[in-house]
């Protein structure tokens, strides 16, 4: 029960600038290779020692590394440093992908949501079509 955003990259630079107010984007790694583990001896050893910018790398490639198979999608994570809702700049959002077997009123709900917001933000449902022995995804427009 997927959901993904599609954004803007003009607002995603902006995004990228709040890492004062602990939030960041980071560019996905993809790779063909096995996924990178988090060790948290060098995580702690980078604490303790104080040099923290090995950490954040690692800990940055750990939950934004995916299959290189996946490169198309252009992919950007945001992490907080906080606990619970991040508030994020609602224009860097175009689009909103719902995963086939997410629950209809998950559905509702996101779509009440984008319609209380205003502005243009596209609304679609992600299915997969099996051709035979192939699989494509099928996007279409979601009007609830």
């Amino acid at each position: 029960c997927g959901l993904c955003f599609s954004t803007s990259s003009v607002h995603l630079a902006a995004v990228r600038l709040q890492e004062r107010a602990g939030i960041a984007a980071a560019d996905a790694f993809y790779s063909d290779n096995l996924l990178p583990v988090l060790s948290l001896k060098t995580y702690i050893d980078g604490f303790i020692s104080g040099n923290r910018e090995n950490s954040v790398e690692d800990i940055q490639k750990t939950f934004a590394t995916k299959s290189g198979g996946w490169s198309y999608e252009q992919e950007a994570r945001i992490f907080s440093t906080k606990k619970g809702w991040n508030n994020i700049d609602p224009d860097c959002i175009q689009a909103v992908y719902l995963g086939e077997k997410m629950p209809d009123w998950k559905k509702r709900a996101i779509k009440a949501c984008l319609d209380a917001k205003g502005g243009q933000v596209d609304l679609c449902e992600v299915a997969i079509d099996t051709c035979g022995r192939e699989y494509q995804l099928r996007i279409r427009n979601y009007s609830g």
